[in-house]
């Protein structure tokens, strides 16, 4: 009796920390997307001869209809930086199909007013294939 509690316990705190990995991890609020969110788009881009998916971080400029959101794309600052994004001097705004949208994104802004137009995406899309 007491190998299977021990074996209970055992597994209540991987479980545990598998959950707690994920929450570090997944970079989404589970939320729908509103006006004024950061969302992560997935989109496609086709080739000659090949697919290839990728993923651009926007703002909800406002909803839009028939399934459709009016986003507001930004850009990564550096190749360096590639967790960090900027709005274009050139706004880049686009009704985009609401299947497209991954998720809504927890962001950060400096705090200084140089670093005030820096979007930070909490945690790094390090498994997504950014543009």
């Amino acid at each position: 009796m007491e190998n299977k509690i021990l074996l209970i316990m055992d597994n209540a705190y991987e479980l545990q920390k598998e959950l707690e990995h994920d929450a570090a991890t997944d970079p989404f609020v589970q939320k729908e997307p509103e006006v004024g969110d950061f969302v992560l788009v997935q989109l496609v881009l086709q080739g000659e001869d090949v697919e290839e998916l990728v993923h651009f971080v926007a703002k909800v400029h406002f909803p839009g209809g028939d399934g459709r959101l009016q986003l507001d794309f930004l850009r990564i600052k550096s190749p360096l930086l590639k967790d960090t994004f900027h709005f274009p001097a050139i706004g880049d705004v686009d009704s985009v199909d609401r299947s497209r949208v991954l998720g809504v994104l927890t962001v950060s802004t400096g705090t200084t007013q140089r670093q005030a137009n820096l979007i930070k995406v909490l945690p790094p899309l390090r498994d997504f294939n950014m543009h």
